[in-house]
C-alpha cells in the first residue's frame, strides 16, 4: 500500500472550507488491489485552477473532485468513481511541470494595494482600469495575483490575463499598484510525484477514486 501524508483542488466551484468543517481533505486511488491516499489542505485545493494555473483545473476534472457533490447534500465521502488511469496520469504530470516552471512564484500568497490608499491591502476581486482598459484585479487564490482584462471586441475569444507576479509596476486609475508577498505552505510537488509514481506502477485502464476526510 502506497501512503503519503500529503494532496488537492477550485474556479467557479463551491468553497471547500464550507463543505467540510475540517482542516484537510483526502482522495484515495485504488487499482490492482493497491491504494494510494493523498492528503491536502483547503488552501492547496483553492490554488488549483484559475488563469495562472489552468492545468490545475484539468487535474481537478481528471480526478473527478465534484462527481459526487451536490449542493443539497455536499460530498458523498463513501462513493467511489471510475476514472481512466492514463488521462489522470497525464493531468498530474502536466500540473507538476507547470508548477515546477513557476515554483518560486507559488511559494507566496499575494495582496495588492494602490498608492492613493497604501495602507489598505486587498485580495478580493476589484474592478480596475489600466491604460484605459477595464478589468478585474484578483488575488483570492493562494499563489496567484492577476488582472483579467475584459475583451472590448465581442468577436474576440476569451479575456486577456496579466500575471502581476511577473510584470513591472503598473499605474491604474486608483494609483500605482503595489504587490505584497507573504510566504505560504503550498506543497504540491511531492504529492504529485507520489501520485505519478503510483499511477505509472499500474497497468489497468481505469482506477477507482474516493474523496473523503482524513481517516
Amino acid at each position: 500500500m502506497f501512503s503519503s501524508g500529503i494532496v488537492s483542488l477550485r474556479d467557479g466551484m463551491p468553497d471547500l472550507s464550507r463543505i467540510y468543517r475540517v482542516s484537510d481533505l483526502c482522495f484515495t486511488i485504488e487499482g490492482e488491489q493497491r491504494t494510494l491516499t493523498v492528503r491536502y489542505s483547503h488552501r492547496e485545493a483553492k490554488c488549483l485552477g484559475g488563469p495562472l494555473l489552468p492545468s490545475g483545473k484539468k487535474f481537478d476534472a481528471a480526478l473527478g473532485l465534484w462527481d459526487n457533490f451536490s449542493v443539497a447534500k455536499g460530498m458523498d465521502t463513501q462513493a467511489w468513481t471510475i476514472k481512466p488511469r492514463v488521462p489522470l496520469l497525464r493531468a498530474a504530470e502536466e500540473l507538476l511541470t507547470a508548477w515546477e516552471i513557476d515554483a518560486p512564484l507559488f511559494r507566496y500568497d499575494y495582496q495588492y494595494s494602490f498608492s492613493n490608499n497604501p495602507r489598505q491591502r486587498n485580495t478580493g476581486g476589484m474592478g480596475i482600469t489600466v491604460s484605459g482598459r477595464g478589468g478585474t484585479i484578483d488575488a483570492r487564490r493562494p499563489g496567484q495575483v492577476f488582472i483579467r482584462f475584459t475583451g472590448s471586441n465581442p468577436e474576440e475569444r476569451g479575456d486577456e490575463v496579466l500575471d502581476l507576479r511577473k510584470c513591472a509596476p503598473l499605474e491604474s486609475a486608483l494609483g500605482a499598484i503595489k504587490i505584497h508577498l507573504r510566504k505560504n505552505q503550498l506543497d504540491w510537488p511531492p504529492k504529485l510525484e507520489n501520485l505519478i509514481k503510483f499511477l505509472r506502477s499500474l497497468s489497468v485502464e481505469s482506477v477507482r477514486v474516493r474523496h473523503h476526510y482524513p481517516e
